[in-house]
């Protein structure tokens, strides 16, 4: 059995998807299996990763009978893994060719840690850098506050580093259960594996993650979900966090410490109370002015 799963979640990633598959394949480290699971695209993306198949064993398509939505579509990818370390991979990131070999490193000389990153560098399109974010390891082993701390310095892009399957599965399955939507549910993810101090990084390799602009154009701006939705993920995502801490083996001052950080964090990565408290009342002044002689 392969020591490693790489899931490739994805719908109608044709064009990007080639380039992805060679850079899985070129990597330092190849005791690996790839599951590309296409939810049911319509373009080309059934042949890109039938050829794959086709010509490398390590690679399969697993092909989605309808687009299930891209939580179902991780979470089944997940669930299908059987090897002891798994990562997930988007279609239009990139990697460092020695990725997986670094962060395999980290996991099997750190028994305890659950999650391995690298650096994280964010950028357009075109290529042009926007940012670069290392692993604060300085963070690791300074208590309650170092926790907190560490919290505000993670990034959504971590979800795609290496874990522990066994690990992940389990708090995937938490989270998919009692969070079930994909706004804001790698934080949740990643809450509890920052919270225990599990979270391994290092300098020695790098995530590209794309963001899909061009030079000139502005960022794609999400139209924010009802009002009754963004009180919904919040009160979810804050209850599923605070079990987090609740069960946690850590100190009850540490607990207490979190517990007053975590209305704040929820703001911070879900919808913030003020935003929430501006939504509610523009529409309670458009129903009044829609009633209005």
């Amino acid at each position: 059995m392969a020591s490693l799963t790489v899931a490739v979640p994805v719908y109608n990633e044709a064009e990007m998807l080639r380039a992805t598959l060679d850079e899985v394949s070129r990597q330092s480290f190849g005791d690996f299996v790839v599951l590309v699971f296409d939810n049911a695209s319509t373009d080309a993306t059934p042949q890109v990763a039938a050829e794959f198949a086709a010509r490398d064993p390590r690679f399969r398509h697993v092909r989605q009978p309808y687009n299930k939505g891209a939580l179902a579509n991780f979470h089944e990818s997940l669930m299908a893994a059987e090897t002891p370390f798994f990562i997930w991979r988007a279609a239009d990131d990139r990697w460092s060719d020695n990725y997986l070999e670094a962060l395999h490193g980290l996991l099997t000389a750190n028994p305890r840690d659950q999650l391995a990153v690298g650096t994280i560098e964010t950028a357009d399109l075109d290529g042009r850098k926007r940012r670069i974010a290392a692993f604060p390891a300085r963070l690791r082993g300074q208590g309650a506050g170092g926790v907190i701390r560490m919290l505000r310095a993670s990034k959504a892009a971590w979800i795609y580093g290496m874990f522990r399957r066994e690990a992940l599965t389990a708090r995937m399955n938490e989270v998919v259960a009692s969070y079930g939507h994909p706004w804001g549910f790698d934080h949740l993810v990643l809450f509890r594996f920052i919270l225990e101090d599990v979270v391994a990084g290092t300098a020695e390799t790098t995530f590209y993650q794309i963001i899909k602009r061009t030079r000139g154009q502005a960022t794609i701006r999400r139209t924010p979900p009802a009002l009754e939705q963004m009180l919904e993920l919040r009160h979810k995502f804050y209850a599923l966090a605070r079990r987090d801490i609740e069960t946690s083996a850590r100190p009850p001052v540490w607990k207490a410490v979190w517990r007053a950080y975590l209305w704040f964090y929820t703001g911070k990565r879900v919808y913030r109370f003020e935003k929430i408290l501006k939504r509610s009342l523009l529409e309670k002044v458009s129903r009044v002015s829609r009633v209005a002689p």
